[in-house]
């Protein structure tokens, strides 16, 4: 289904926050999908030369499309595992005292961790997006993106009124310095988009972390091959097992959120570029009317601008087209 647009020009902002006017002869103005329509617009009365830049710009959105569609595809492949992964955990809380069950159980998580796969690409196990030195501390990644950056981080554990509780402190050398006393593992709030995984255990721990950028855009899913590894070493003692399966879920449930998050703003951004396709084709197919191809990708970047996309993202071959309609 399309949206057919009128052929009035609206006056959206630009992402420089200027104006944009009524085009007129001759006139330059930035398009919307970071692709220069001056061409475009100067030739408003040519029906031969307005179709050759308007069927480019629809090429150009289609490889965005596909681009974001195999993007979406991962994504939502990404989901379905860690869902499945959940499922099992929980079994294995379930039969943490059945020695017999709990070996299947294991079998299965491992199975899946080393199965998951999407177009050849492993997505439960490593390697690691960001790392830690002290294997006892993890940082993962719960919201895209995180506050990249080298981190020191210093965990201490002491009984205060019977109780076990830490006191993090984390510093960037030279202005970032932070400290949280918490009573749990997890620590969210100590860095930005992060959560800490430690041992809950008494003395001090330290570990040097580096946060890193996602690549290519790929939510930073955490390596449970480690968490995977941890539930084995304490499958003798029940307690153990169970709180390390609550961590397991923990990790999980804030991955799925994360994950599930950028999905949401993926399809949307899809979507708003699937309308602007179906309106410039509309208006190849009437060259009198280029205003109704600017219209089209005036609104989507008006979509994009709303759900403070990164324009760079979905157009990365902006200078080449550009190139090209000059």
């Amino acid at each position: 289904m399309s949206l057919r647009i009128s052929n009035a020009i609206s006056v959206p902002q630009s992402i420089e926050n200027r104006k944009i006017g009524k085009p007129k002869q001759g006139h330059k103005a930035a398009a919307t999908s970071g692709i220069s329509l001056d061409k475009a617009r100067k030739s408003e009365s040519s029906n031969h030369r307005n179709s050759d830049p308007l069927r480019f710009e629809v090429t150009n959105l289609n490889e965005q499309s596909v681009s974001l569609q195999q993007k979406i595809s991962s994504r939502q492949a990404a989901l379905s595992n860690l869902e499945e992964l959940s499922t099992r955990v929980e079994n294995l809380k379930s039969n943490s005292k059945n020695p017999q069950q709990l070996q299947g159980t294991l079998k299965d998580l491992g199975e899946l961790v080393e199965s998951a796969e999407f177009e050849g690409k492993s997505l439960l196990k490593g390697p690691a997006k960001s790392t830690s030195n002290n294997p006892e501390i993890e940082a993962v990644t719960v919201k895209d993106p995180p506050q990249i950056g080298s981190y020191k981080l210093s965990i201490l554990g002491k009984v205060t009124e019977g109780s076990l509780q830490y006191r993090i402190q984390v510093a960037d050398e030279p202005d970032f310095k932070k400290s949280l006393l918490t009573a749990l593992s997890p620590a969210t709030g100590i860095i930005e988009g992060v959560e800490i995984y430690f041992e809950e255990k008494e003395g001090k721990q330290e570990a040097e972390l580096e946060i890193k950028a996602p690549v290519d855009g790929d939510f930073p899913v955490p390596d449970f091959q480690n968490s995977l590894a941890k539930l084995e070493t304490r499958q003798e003692n029940p307690e153990q097992l169970e709180r390390e399966a609550d961590q397991t879920l923990r990790k999980i449930g804030t991955t799925i959120n994360g994950l599930s998050e950028g999905l949401d703003g993926d399809i949307s951004r899809f979507q708003s570029i699937s309308n602007a396709q179906e309106n410039i084709r509309a208006a190849v197919s009437e060259p009198r009317s280029v205003s109704n191809a600017i219209e089209a990708l005036e609104s989507l970047n008006s979509e994009i601008v709303k759900q403070s996309s990164n324009l760079s993202n979905l157009f990365n071959s902006s200078d080449t087209a550009k190139d090209l309609l000059e």
